[in-house]
């Protein structure tokens, strides 16, 4: 799945550290720094991994849903 995560939130000013909090808060109990990175790099190819790319998306395109 590419969904290009990374440059859109940079494009909304964001940091990607900044996805880690929303993440959690909507299920996966804990996210680092690196899982994140791996799970958006593709070098982990987990569930976990899976959804946090999901999730990520998913939030990502809420706050561009709530700039417009």
């Amino acid at each position: 799945m590419v969904f290009k995560i990374k440059s859109r939130v940079y494009a909304l000013g964001k940091k990607m550290q900044d996805l880690i909090p929303e993440i959690e808060a909507r299920g996966i109990m804990t996210v680092s720094k690196a899982e994140l990175s791996d799970a958006l790099n593709g070098g982990r190819q987990t569930p976990k991994a899976q959804q946090i790319v999901t999730l990520a998306n998913e939030i990502v395109t809420e706050w561009e849903r709530s700039i417009k």
